[in-house]
């Protein structure tokens, strides 16, 4: 086999394995870590454009995700000339079958195995050991963890002028497991931008749910098209990934609750419940001021179990509100029975000070 140095590159796509795991510690599932050409300094990227519509996906025992994303990734790049071009894709458990086009022509792919393997020299043994690879595409970029079913390699012809290569392929997005409200996250790698003689703009178009939407995007200005459809333009590229995150709409009240969460709305209750103490404290003291005033324990107690029953209820009002049914919340309950007894001894202790102080002042005014 022979390789055209000039004009090598590589389509190095890396989709990370989506996994969901029983264990606790674990607190989000992987899903598709994409990236752009690996290219010749000789060659010029003009444009780059990368669809993503997110579907639903069908929730299995099996395969558990929540939504796919459907890829098609569009670069037009310019060639001096005429030049067969070896690219590979790696695709780590992918969704679907992949598809390459090349000037409009379907790309087939041999079947890479362990005995074909030691043809490229870009693949080394990985350090992890076992039937497993890693992609060198420079000292410091390396992919970790690829058997050889998980490579497709082909051969592209590419002609002098404009060059047009498509990719389609489904993946799944990362999300957390944990919390109040679930967040999706797409990630596509721009650092390979850096190994072509010029690499054109970036365009995304985003085709989301009509339930769902952009929370953020690190690079890019985000256009909001329609309700469910978004634009990112990148003219230069500042940072090594593309990151957005996306999650169901909020309502005002939801975004509200959201933004305060379990502990503001613990600290709002707290606030009303140490006033109302307070009132309920001065009232005993003025009444016998000479006395124990049991009013300081008692009232430490029942606003330590009111603040922890606010907090677990406003965990389920969060939830309710933003219909995230299916989130965990973790040690919540644990959470609460560690903290509920230093909040009531700490407390105590700030009513005890608060009556203290009362009951000098009371007895001043007596004496006087």
């Amino acid at each position: 086999m022979k390789y055209n140095t000039k004009y090598f590159l590589f389509l190095f796509m890396l989709i990370s394995c989506f996994q969901v795991y029983a264990n606790m510690a674990k607190p989000f599932a992987d899903g598709t870590k994409s990236s752009a050409l690996f290219g010749s300094k000789d060659c010029k990227v003009l444009n780059e454009k990368i669809s993503m519509t997110v579907v639903a996906s069908d929730k299995t025992e099996d395969d558990p995700e929540i939504y796919r994303i459907r890829y098609k990734i569009s670069y037009v790049i310019s060639s001096e000339k005429e030049a067969s071009l070896p690219l590979l894709f790696i695709g780590q458990r992918m969704k679907s079958a992949s598809s390459v086009l090349v000037n409009g022509k379907k790309i087939s792919f041999p079947k890479i195995t362990s005995e074909t393997i030691a043809q490229f020299p870009f693949i080394k043994g990985s350090q992890s050991g076992g039937d497993f690879y890693d992609i060198r595409f420079e000292d410091n970029n390396k992919v970790w963890g690829i058997t050889p079913e998980e490579m497709i390699y082909f051969e592209a012809s590419l002609q002098k002028g404009e060059n047009n290569i498509i990719v389609e392929y489904e993946g799944s997005p990362q999300y957390n497991k944990y919390g109040l409200l679930r967040t999706f996250e797409i990630h596509y790698a721009l650092y390979p931008s850096n190994y072509w003689k010029s690499f054109g703009p970036i365009e995304i178009d985003l085709q989301l749910p009509e339930n769902m939407e952009v929370r953020d995007t690190n690079t890019g200005k985000l256009q909001k098209v329609s309700d469910n459809a978004y634009k990112i333009n990148i003219d230069s590229v500042s940072t090594d990934n593309l990151n957005i995150s996306f999650s169901k709409k909020l309502s005002f009240i939801g975004r509200v609750l959201l933004f305060i969460e379990p502990v503001g709305i613990s600290a709002i209750a707290l606030l009303i419940m140490v006033y109302f103490h307070i009132m309920w404290m001065r009232k005993r003291r003025r009444a016998f001021p000479k006395k124990f005033n049991y009013t300081v324990l008692l009232g430490a107690l029942i606003v330590s179990l009111v603040v922890s029953a606010v907090f677990i209820f406003a965990n389920d009002l969060i939830i309710w509100v933003i219909d995230e049914q299916g989130m965990k919340q973790g040690y919540i309950l644990l959470a609460v029975l560690f903290i509920g007894p230093f909040l009531f001894i700490f407390y105590s202790i700030f009513a005890g000070i608060i009556d203290y102080a009362y009951k000098k002042r009371i007895n001043q005014n007596t004496t006087s």
